[in-house]
């Protein structure tokens, strides 16, 4: 099983105990609907300085999408948690492809 912890702000990412969790989802990266009463985003420089503060594995998360997706290659993050990016489209597969040709510079 594996366990993960939200990580919103600096103070968060401190809290991240290794011996309690596997990897912290790390964001909003960018702005989303998905989730309303999220904090601001803190953009990929924000995600970046978030990422290097942990003693865990990074997944960004919010507003990801094939047009940003690319901004993240350099922030550390081992992955990427999306929602609307794929499962809002009216072609997921093909979404699913440009985000993966996003991520890879294609």
């Amino acid at each position: 099983m594996w366990i993960g912890f939200s990580v919103e702000t600096p103070d968060a990412a401190s809290k991240v105990d290794p011996t309690w969790v596997n990897y912290a989802g790390v964001g909003p990266v960018f702005s989303t609907g998905t989730k309303p009463d999220a904090l601001p985003p803190v953009g990929p420089k924000g995600l970046k300085q978030l990422v290097a503060s942990l003693p865990v594995p990074a997944i960004a998360i919010g507003g990801i999408d094939a047009g940003n997706a690319g901004q993240l290659n350099d922030t550390g993050v081992q992955g990427i948690a999306v929602i609307s990016a794929i499962c809002g489209q009216n072609d997921p597969k093909r979404a699913t492809q440009n985000l993966l040709d996003s991520l890879e510079g294609a």
